[in-house]
C-alpha cells in the first residue's frame, strides 16, 4: 500500500508541476492599428540538387511564412503557432537532448495572425523584410518580434521568414 500511495504522490506532483514548468503560453498582441496575416509555402525546386541530401536526385526545398498587415476584425480564426508541431517538437527535442514531451504542449499554442486575410492596401507599394533565423532556427523562433515589425504604425511591413528544410531536417537527423 506504501508503494501505491508513493506512486500516486509522485504522479500528482508531476501534474501539477508539468503545466507550470512547460505551460501552454498565449502571446501578447502586438502593437499597431492592423491585424497580422500569414501564408506559408513549401517551395521545390526540381532544377536544383539539395546538397544537405543523402539523395542525390533530391529537389531543392524551402519552407517560406511571410507575415503582413492585414484586413481582419478580432473575431477572425488564429493560426496554430506551429502547424507542423507533431513532426517538429521531436526534432527540437533531439536538437536540444531533452525529452520529447518538452515541446509536445507546442501544438497547443494559438498566434494573433489570421489566415490569407487580404492585405492592407492602404499605401501603393511596401518594403519587404527576410528574416533569417540562422543556425539551428525554425520559423517559429522568433514570432513575436516579426509580427511587430510586420505590423506597427510606421513600418507595416511585410515580412518573409524561410527555412531550408533539407538542411535543417539533415541537422536533427529526421527526413
Amino acid at each position: 500500500m506504501n508503494r501505491l500511495a508513493a506512486g500516486l504522490a509522485i504522479g500528482l506532483a508531476v501534474s501539477i508541476t508539468l503545466p507550470m514548468v512547460l505551460p501552454v503560453f498565449s502571446f501578447p498582441h502586438p502593437s499597431g492599428p492592423y491585424e497580422i496575416g500569414t501564408l506559408t509555402y513549401h517551395w521545390v525546386d526540381a532544377n536544383r540538387q539539395e546538397v544537405f541530401s543523402a539523395d542525390p536526385n533530391a529537389p531543392r526545398e524551402l519552407m517560406v511564412q511571410v507575415w503582413y498587415p492585414a484586413k481582419g476584425n478580432s473575431s477572425s480564426p488564429r493560426v496554430p503557432y506551429m502547424q507542423d508541431a507533431d513532426t517538429i517538437a521531436p526534432v527540437l527535442a533531439r536538437l536540444y537532448y531533452v525529452p520529447e514531451f518538452t515541446f509536445g504542449h507546442l501544438k497547443y499554442v494559438t498566434t494573433n495572425a489570421i489566415p490569407s486575410a487580404p492585405m492592407v492596401d492602404d499605401k501603393s507599394s511596401y518594403p519587404v523584410l527576410i528574416f533569417l533565423e540562422g543556425l539551428n532556427g525554425f520559423r517559429q523562433m522568433n514570432t513575436f518580434q516579426v509580427w511587430n515589425l510586420s505590423r506597427t504604425a510606421t513600418s507595416s511591413w511585410p515580412l518573409i521568414s524561410r527555412v531550408p528544410l533539407r538542411r535543417w531536417f539533415s541537422r536533427m537527423g529526421t527526413r
